[in-house]
């Protein structure tokens, strides 16, 4: 029952009332009955990658060497471009939790100069992160 109080040419009156989220099924076992917040959806990538290296190989063969961190299974799609034209290209379906390196081959015929790496990283739950650097392509 609500106490009304006369005021010069009408009522006054105070209530106090709650707001409780009622929209939860009944198999979450999370919810505000236990007094915890829902658990967090993932939405980000657990993966870096460390500067990407050229190592040599026989008849002046060059490889672009990238070693990536990643706290969760991945899959990686890795690049060299030049402006818009893609110069190499490696993909990994799977790679799991650790520390994965890429070798990148480069073809001889690439010519030395700047190009932009860039590294397409997938986690299980499809959330994506895309990393470029700009490198120089040895001679």
């Amino acid at each position: 029952m609500l106490a009304l109080t006369a005021d010069g040419g009408g009522y006054a009156g105070a209530f106090t009332f709650g707001l409780s989220r009622s929209n939860q099924s009944a198999g979450d076992a999370s919810g505000s009955a236990g007094g915890m917040p829902p658990a967090a959806r993932d939405t980000t990538v657990a993966a870096m990658v460390a500067a990407p290296k050229w190592v040599r190989g026989s008849a002046r063969s060059r490889a672009l060497v990238a070693t990536f961190t990643a706290a969760e299974a991945v899959s990686l799609d890795v690049r060299v471009l030049r402006g818009s034209k893609q110069v190499a290209r490696k993909q990994l379906a799977s790679v799991s939790a650790g520390k994965p390196t890429v070798r990148l081959p480069l073809a001889t015929s690439v010519t030395a100069g700047r190009a932009t790496f860039q590294a397409t990283i997938k986690d299980g739950s499809g959330n994506r992160k895309v990393i470029s650097k700009i490198i120089t392509v040895p001679r």
